[in-house]
């Protein structure tokens, strides 16, 4: 990492949003690495070109810049950029450029002016400690001087930041997101307790424990021990888990606590975990399993209202639900199977229930009947269909005829304090959730907070799928409890060789890797990744010339360091369609253009979690003299665009592939998979099992037949830690002793 003092000279090549490549120039020529030294005599200065994010682009402001050169094949110089440091002039000039330079927000040539006419050299002092003294200069007033005290805040708590972090460690972008977080008192925060970095700002606990280290913080500190114990969860709720056996999490907090020169003990440790176990901040729970406070609390309120339930009959008469029944059967003229019979019956009649099965079993079929009977049978009465994504809410909208929402933009409406109708009907009406294998323990927590013990919830998906990408194992834990009903369809009406994928997801979710090979599910053999990448490539853009964007996905077992992986695909399918425009936006680490297939990674008023399109027009605008761009994006199934701010594309990438955990919910005509030795320690029977599942009519493998057979009899073995199931037995135990008691 280098160093280097250089000035800004005012031309800019290239910005998108934060995303800036510029030209600046530097005397320091002590700390240039010698290849970049000048030659000759006479030569004290250098030209280069800045890339970076967030980088301030001020004439005459010196700036202390932190990254590492590079020399391109044009042997033009390059500085990719970490951070950028303002620094202080001494000078009259330099304090009037520095002030007037707009890096203080507020401050104008002509004030600049007066401030050093009356400060001079004091100001800076002045600005961090008694800036209410600007209020005597002509033109400043309240208003200005919130946004200049801010504005400077802001400057110096970045600055400060790197003093106390060290460059190394923290880049500029990073620094203005804690600096976000924690607000205008963010520095005086940070050194009154520095482990609210990790705890607020997300920053991670060995950088957060080395500033602690510089003021002095006692290595047995309430506040350390907090703070590593939420990181060292958050670690693991990525992979799903929800609580840790006690001795692996002891075994965490002493690897992190145990560095350099800061020694903290078992016992040590362990009373300091105590004390926070008292404070409520975790739960011990049987057998030693320590539980975040608000993750215990999530899974025993779920478990509790979901045995309320149970113990709450439905009070109904049974010729007028069964004349209900058989008027839906009369009305599709078609012979149920006795589970799906069974299915549709109990489910008008139990307050939670659930349906599981596998592709071709009669979900669908199912569901419409379990609508059309429960309104047959309370016409007066609201019914709800939900599922975890934008997608699977508009499939179950599509096979059902009826309205269906995310699980996320129902609980908006719910959280509404004026949504005391809504409410009301959702608690006294028929509430359905599809995709269930996609509800994670905070989403199944926050939707069934709005049931009453008079309830109902039949939760409908196939428990065979990947777990959910958030923490919990709902459907699975449910379902393992044997409190809630659950029915599992098992007759198989598509199969044979008109139907080779529900026939073949069959043989993977049993185990056997005796695939059927034909014209709707081939497999195309690859030696090697770059093999693959080639191959994948071809066959998905003659694919989509032949049925379109939105029926062909590729589908990875990756996101990221894999050259099959779903970044690396969709950079290389972007580069063979050739897609560029005038007018490029910077996001993410990628860049958009007009054309580009896109996906929303995240639910926002515009588009859910998961929904894909196009982008169709970058609009340039001018704000405060900075160019920015509005993003139109079509996304598949709607008929009118959705504008984008660049802000919003932070959570936008290509769309071209996706990984196969993306993919849940959704259902595409044809989807493309590679199945590689590269990829050997994601490949999985569930994982396979869930990518085949999300095509209707053809599926295309490639890659090695081993790897399918060693995917096909690896079973995921990564039990998710959650007591749901426990928690649902242990409350359904004490109703029955209760019952038994009241008797």
């Amino acid at each position: 990492m280098s160093i280097i003092n250089a000035y800004y000279s005012g031309f800019t090549n290239y910005m998108s949003g934060d995303y800036s490549i510029s030209q600046w120039k530097t005397d320091d020529i002590e700390n240039l690495p010698d290849s970049l030294k000048p030659e000759g005599k006479g030569k004290s200065k250098i030209s280069f070109s800045v890339k970076g994010y967030k980088v301030e682009l001020l004439k005459g402001v010196l700036f202390q810049l932190q990254g590492t050169w590079s020399v391109g094949k044009n042997g033009m110089i390059g500085f990719d950029l970490k951070s950028a440091m303002p620094v202080e002039p001494t000078g009259a000039d330099g304090r009037i450029a520095y002030l007037s330079s707009g890096l203080i927000k507020g401050i104008g040539n002509k004030q600049a002016i007066a401030i050093e006419e009356k400060f001079g050299p004091d100001i800076f002092k002045i600005l961090k400690s008694n800036p209410e003294l600007l209020l005597s200069i002509p033109g400043i007033g309240v208003e200005k001087l919130k946004k200049i005290k801010s504005s400077y805040q802001k400057t110096a708590f970045v600055k400060e930041l790197h003093e106390l972090i060290g460059n190394e460690e923290i880049s500029l972008q990073m620094a203005y997101r804690i600096y976000q977080t924690l607000g205008d008192r963010a520095l005086e925060r940070v050194k009154s307790n520095p482990y609210i970095l990790v705890t607020k700002a997300n920053i991670s606990f060995p950088i957060a424990d080395a500033v602690a280290q510089k003021l002095n913080f006692s290595s047995t500190a309430k506040e350390r021990i907090e703070s590593v114990a939420e990181y060292v969860f958050s670690h693991y709720r990525v992979e799903g888990h929800l609580f840790l056996p006690q001795d692996f999490f002891f075994q965490e907090l002493l690897k992190y606590l145990n560095t350099g020169t800061r020694k903290v003990t078992y016992e040590q440790t362990a009373e300091q975990v105590q004390k926070l176990c008292r404070a409520g901040s975790f739960v011990v729970e049987s057998n030693n399993r320590i539980y975040p406070e608000l993750y215990a609390k999530m899974e025993k309120e779920t478990a509790r209202k979901l045995c309320e339930m149970n113990h709450s009959p439905i009070q109904y008469d049974k010729q007028k639900y069964s004349d209900a029944v058989n008027k839906f059967l009369r009305s599709v003229n078609i012979s149920l199977s006795v589970q799906q019979d069974r299915a549709i019956r109990f489910a008008l009649v139990k307050r939670a229930m659930i349906i599981t099965g596998g592709p071709g079993t009669g979900k669908t079929t199912v569901l419409k009947g379990i609508i059309q009977s429960y309104r047959n049978a309370n016409p007066q009465k609201h019914i709800f269909v939900l599922a975890p994504t934008g997608k699977a809410a508009r499939r179950a909208a599509e096979a059902t005829g009826e309205a269906a929402v995310t699980v996320d933009k129902m609980l908006y409406s719910l959280d509404n304090d004026e949504a005391d109708e809504i409410k009301d009907a959702f608690q006294n009406g028929l509430v359905i959730c599809d995709e269930m294998s996609m509800v994670d323990a905070l989403k199944i927590w926050r939707l069934t907070s709005y049931f009453t013990a008079n309830s109902h919830f039949v939760m409908v998906g196939d428990a065979d799928q990947l777990s959910s990408v958030g923490p919990g194992d709902v459907l699975r834990q449910l379902i393992m409890s044997r409190c809630i009903m659950t029915i599992r369809l098992d007759t198989v009406y598509r199969q044979g060789e008109d139907s080779a994928i529900c026939t073949n997801a069959h043989k993977i979710n049993n185990g056997d890797a005796a695939l059927i090979y034909n014209k709707e599910f081939s497999f195309v053999e690859a030696a090697t990744d770059e093999q693959a990448e080639s191959l994948m490539e071809n066959i998905f853009l003659n694919m989509v010339k032949l049925h379109g964007y939105e029926n062909v996905a590729m589908l990875t077992p990756r996101r990221k360091n894999s050259l099959i992986g779903a970044e690396s695909m969709n950079k290389s399918i972007k580069k063979r369609l050739g897609i560029r425009s005038d007018k490029v936006v910077h996001a993410n680490g990628q860049d958009f253009n007009v054309g580009d297939r896109i996906m929303e990674t995240q639910n926002n008023d515009k588009a859910n979690n998961g929904d894909v399109g196009t982008i169709t027009g970058i609009i340039p605008y001018k704000e405060d003299d900075k160019l920015l761009y509005k993003i139109e994006i079509l996304f598949d199934g709607n008929s009118e665009k959705v504008t984008y701010s660049q802000g919003d594309m932070a959570t936008v990438t290509l769309g071209y592939s996706v990984t196969i955990h993306k993919s849940q919910g959704s259902e595409y005509a044809y989807v493309i998979i590679p199945i590689m030795e590269s990829n050997k320690g994601m490949l999985k029977r569930n994982l396979l099992y869930t990518g085949v599942t999300r095509a209707k009519k053809g599926v295309v493998l490639v890659g090695q037949k081993d790897m399918v057979t060693y995917a096909v009899n690896s079973v995921d073995s990564g039990r998710r830690n959650t007591m749901l199931a426990e928690f649902l037995y242990r409350y359904e135990m004490e109703k029955r002793t209760q019952g038994e008691d009241e008797k």
